[in-house]
C-alpha cells in the first residue's frame, strides 16, 4: 500500500494572462498527503528554463565518409531551487503544505518558443526523494514572456533605408528609393506603418514590393542549420514620383529570439522596386525587425488603453524622439 496519496504543485498568477518575465517572483505551494509514517530524504521545488534543439545533419565517421543522423543541443537558461526538507526526516500521516517563493533572475532570457527544430521551455518542478522507494516528481510549465530587448535605444530609433540605381534600357536614368520605419519591433496582428518615397525618371511604371523574411539558426554540438523563409510579400503599383504611407499587417509567426546561444530567429523587412518591361529589381537595404509576442490582443495596438510601463520598449520609444538611424 503506497504511503503517499497525493503530491501536487500549485503556483499563483502575477497578471491576468498568467505570464512571467525577468525579475518576477513565482509564489505557490507544494501539497503532500501521507497515510502512514514515511521517511523522506529531501523535498524541494525549483524553477528552470531550458533551450533544446534537434535536427538532421551530416556527420563524419572517419574513413568511411559521412552519414545522416539527428544531432541535439541543450542550453540551461537559469535554475533556482528552494528546499523544504534537506536532511533525512520521518513524517507522520497527515496533510502538509509547503509554500514557496522563487524569483526569476533579472538577466535577459528569451521568451517561450516552440518549432520543429527547437524549443525554449520554462518549468516548475517539485521532487520528493525517499530512501528505498522511488522518488516522486511533479512539474508544470509556465509561460515566460521576455521584457528584455537587444539594444533598446536602437530599437526605438527611426529606421531608414535609401538605395539608388541607374537603369539602362530603351530609356535611361536614375531611380532612388527610401523606406522608413518609425520603430522596428512589432507584435503579430499589429499594423506596421511604412513610409516610402520613390524618385525616378519619367515614363517608367514600377511595382513597389515589401518582403518580410525570417532567418532561423539552430545549433548543436559541432553542427548547425540555417533556414531562410519568406514570411510575406505585398505588391503595390507605383507609376509616378510620390511619397506613400503604406500599412501592412504583421502575420502570425515565430517570435524573434536573440538572447539564446543555440536558437536564433531574426526578421528583415525589405522594399523592392520591380520595373515593368525590365526584369531587374532595385533592392533596398533590409531593415531589421523584431517580432515580439505580447499579452495585448490583436488589433488593440492602435488604441492603447493601458499606461506604458517605465521599462517597456514602447516607453523607451516615447523617450527616444528625435533620434535617427540612417542605413545608407
Amino acid at each position: 500500500m503506497p504511503s503517499i496519496t497525493s503530491f501536487s504543485l500549485y503556483f499563483d498568477k502575477v497578471n491576468d494572462s498568467g505570464t512571467f518575465s525577468e525579475g518576477d517572483t513565482i509564489s505557490g505551494k507544494v501539497s503532500l498527503e501521507l497515510i502512514k509514517w514515511t521517511q523522506i530524504l529531501s523535498l524541494y521545488v525549483k524553477a528552470k528554463g531550458d533551450a533544446d534543439t534537434a535536427f538532421k545533419a551530416e556527420v563524419s565517421d572517419g574513413d568511411t565518409g559521412t552519414y545522416e543522423t539527428t544531432v541535439t543541443g541543450h542550453e540551461r537558461l537559469f535554475k533556482v531551487k528552494e528546499y523544504f526538507i534537506s536532511t533525512k526526516v520521518k513524517l507522520s500521516p497527515g496533510s502538509y503544505s509547503f509554500p514557496f517563493n522563487l524569483r526569476i533572475p533579472s538577466k535577459c532570457m528569451p521568451s517561450c518558443f516552440h518549432c520543429a527544430n527547437g524549443s525554449i521551455v520554462y518549468t516548475l518542478e517539485a521532487k520528493l526523494c525517499r530512501r528505498i522507494l522511488s522518488d516522486r516528481t511533479v512539474h508544470q510549465t509556465f509561460e515566460f514572456r521576455s521584457k528584455c530587448a537587444p539594444n533598446c535605444v536602437q530599437m526605438c530609433r527611426q529606421m531608414v533605408s535609401m538605395t539608388e540605381r541607374e537603369i539602362w534600357s530603351d530609356e535611361s536614368g536614375t531611380v532612388q528609393m527610401e523606406v522608413r520605419l518609425q520603430k522596428n519591433f512589432f507584435s503579430p496582428g499589429e499594423i506596421v506603418p511604412i513610409t516610402t518615397k520613390v524618385i525616378k525618371f519619367p515614363n517608367r511604371i514600377m511595382t513597389l514590393e515589401f518582403v518580410l523574411s525570417c532567418l532561423e539558426r539552430y545549433c548543436a554540438v559541432g553542427s548547425y542549420i540555417r533556414i531562410t523563409r519568406q514570411i510575406m510579400s505585398i505588391d503595390r503599383v507605383q507609376s509616378e514620383e510620390e511619397l506613400t504611407n503604406c500599412q501592412i499587417l504583421m502575420p502570425q509567426t515565430l517570435p524573434s529570439v536573440h538572447n539564446c546561444k543555440i536558437i536564433s530567429v531574426e526578421y528583415k523587412l525589405e522594399g523592392q522596386l520591380r520595373f515593368h518591361r525590365n526584369i531587374s529589381k532595385l533592392l533596398g537595404k533590409a531593415l531589421p525587425v523584431m517580432v515580439v509576442h505580447t499579452d495585448t490582443p490583436s488589433g488593440a495596438h492602435s488604441k492603447p488603453t493601458e499606461s506604458k510601463g517605465a521599462g517597456t520598449a514602447e516607453a523607451l520609444l516615447d523617450r527616444a524622439t528625435g533620434l535617427l538611424y540612417t542605413d545608407v
